[in-house]
């Protein structure tokens, strides 16, 4: 007696409700009949840190922060705080003790070179096309020095997920007047740029809430083209609202596909309970967890910047744990994260 095989189930398959629209990891139960597993698709992920990360290796090796040892054979030996990645060694390329050196800060646009050349390779410019070390005003910088994409952007091009980018951002937009005046607002506090002008300062997600309500909405702008998607706020559970759609599928998956989906469920969950609480998880622990500073330094923090030292931390973390979701779900192959300005 022949059996009529299961359709497979479809990519795109969506858990509903209340508003949401939850994207699955992917599942063997996807896959087409007689068909073995696809081809992995890449993704693009930049986190960003303002003047890059202190190596310190010095002779006494004594401050050791972020650097690693190697030859062209391999990675050898990793800083401290870069131990987490040691299983990961042979799939990971270091580049370190490198700079712009076309790109020479001079006086207050060494720190607005940062962000704009970091995914462009260009310098910034004054309105008539000077280059700070030109002898432009440093103040009054405000472009790219050229008509360039940024590398996140030419990525995001070619992308098929439904969101081209996801692009999340610790701290505030420079268009409410946060540095000094004169400067351009997209040049220290954005990475991505389409054309000499053209930034998206403006579309950076500042609050992991909001990076969380893309999230489980997959991504998808509303209805009318607004850019913020229908989606609860953390307090109302995303898991309960897709209880019904979410029983019905874990009774057609195999054991494989249930501890997947048991893995993803539980990342989402820890998420959105850190989000309902205005926490972040504690960190896995390990050799290569940081050990954060000095109870006084932590409350000096705030004497520069606008937020608590507490509060940046969460958000990193939270902002990591949906850039990992998202890729995960196929809902974005594209992410960038700025730590810092």
């Amino acid at each position: 007696m022949s059996r009529t095989p299961i359709k497979p189930l479809d990519r795109r398959t969506f858990l509903r409700g209340a508003g949401v629209a939850l994207a699955l990891p992917f599942l063997e139960a996807m896959l087409p009949f007689n068909r073995s597993w696809a081809a992995p698709r890449s993704r693009f992920a930049t986190l960003y840190k303002g003047n890059g990360m202190l190596s310190g290796r010095d002779n006494s090796n004594n401050n050791d922060y972020w650097s690693c040892g190697g030859n062209q054979s391999g990675i050898t030996s990793l800083s401290a705080p870069m131990q987490s990645l040691a299983p990961y060694k042979n799939y990971l390329t270091v580049v370190q003790n490198v700079s712009f050196a076309a790109i020479y800060p001079s006086g207050v646009a060494g720190h607005e070179q940062a962000s704009p050349s970091f995914l462009t390779g260009l310098n910034i410019a004054d309105s008539n096309g000077q280059t700070p070390g030109q002898g432009a005003d440093d103040r009054s910088v405000v472009q790219l020095s050229g008509n360039g994409f940024s590398l996140d952007r030419m990525i995001a091009a070619k992308s098929p997920a439904p969101l081209k980018s996801l692009m999340m951002t610790i701290g505030v937009s420079n268009r409410t007047g946060r540095f000094q005046a004169g400067q351009a607002p997209q040049l220290m506090t954005n990475l991505s740029w389409e054309g000499q002008r053209t930034d998206f300062d403006g579309q950076q997600l500042r609050d992991p809430a909001d990076a969380y309500r893309r999230l489980v909405s997959s991504g998808l702008k509303a209805s009318g083209g607004t850019t913020t998607p229908p989606a609860p706020a953390p307090k109302i559970s995303v898991l309960d609202a897709v209880r019904g759609d979410l029983g019905a599928l874990m009774g057609s998956l195999g054991a494989a596909d249930k501890q997947v989906m048991g893995g993803y469920l539980g990342a989402l969950q820890q998420v959105e309970t850190d989000l309902k609480a205005g926490t972040a998880p504690p960190p896995a622990g390990g050799a290569g967890a940081c050990t954060p500073p000095s109870q006084a330094i932590q409350n000096g923090y705030a004497a520069n910047s606008d937020v608590q030292y507490s509060t940046v931390t969460q958000a990193a973390r939270q902002f990591s744990e949906i850039m990992a979701l998202a890729f995960q779900c196929g809902i974005t192959d594209v992410s960038t994260l700025m730590l810092s300005y």
